[in-house]
C-alpha cells in the first residue's frame, strides 16, 4: 500500500486563494522511451485546496510522479512550495530529477487517452 500526499505552502494566509494544485503518476518503460509512458497505470488527481492525496497499490516497476498546479502559469508568484510525502509499506527506492517539461505533457495525454477514451459511434458519442 502506497500513499502520496501534496500540501502546498502558502505564505499569505489572510488572503482568500482558490489554488488547484495537481499531481500525475505513471509507469515507465525505460527502454521504450514515449511508448511506455503510462502503458500500465495512470493516476491524476487534481483538488481545489492546499492538499491533494492518493492512496492504493502499485505493480513493480518504475514511476514518474510530477506535481504540478495550473493556478500559477502566467502569474508572477513569490512562492510555489510545496511538500510531497510518501508513505508505502514495502521499501521503495525514490530519485529527483529534473526532467523536460513534455514528461509531464506525455504523462497527462496518456492518462486522459486511457482513462477518458472516447469511442464513435454512427453518430453519436459512448463514453467509457
Amino acid at each position: 500500500m502506497i500513499s502520496i500526499s501534496l500540501v502546498y505552502h502558502r505564505h499569505d494566509r489572510k488572503t482568500r486563494f482558490h489554488h488547484i494544485q495537481s499531481f500525475v503518476l505513471c509507469d515507465i518503460n525505460e527502454e521504450s522511451s514515449l511508448c511506455g509512458i503510462g502503458r500500465h497505470e495512470n493516476i491524476l488527481k487534481s483538488r481545489q485546496g492546499g492538499f491533494t492525496y492518493w492512496t492504493g497499490s502499485l505493480r513493480r516497476g518504475n514511476y514518474v510522479l510530477i506535481p504540478f498546479s495550473i493556478s500559477f502559469w502566467g502569474q508572477d508568484t513569490k512562492s510555489t512550495d510545496y511538500t510531497l510525502v510518501i508513505h508505502s509499506s514495502i521499501p521503495i527506492d525514490l530519485t529527483i530529477s529534473r526532467e523536460s517539461p513534455t514528461l509531464l505533457a506525455d504523462c497527462l495525454i496518456s492518462a486522459v487517452v486511457k482513462k477518458y477514451h472516447i469511442s464513435t459511434e454512427v453518430c453519436h458519442f459512448t463514453y467509457k
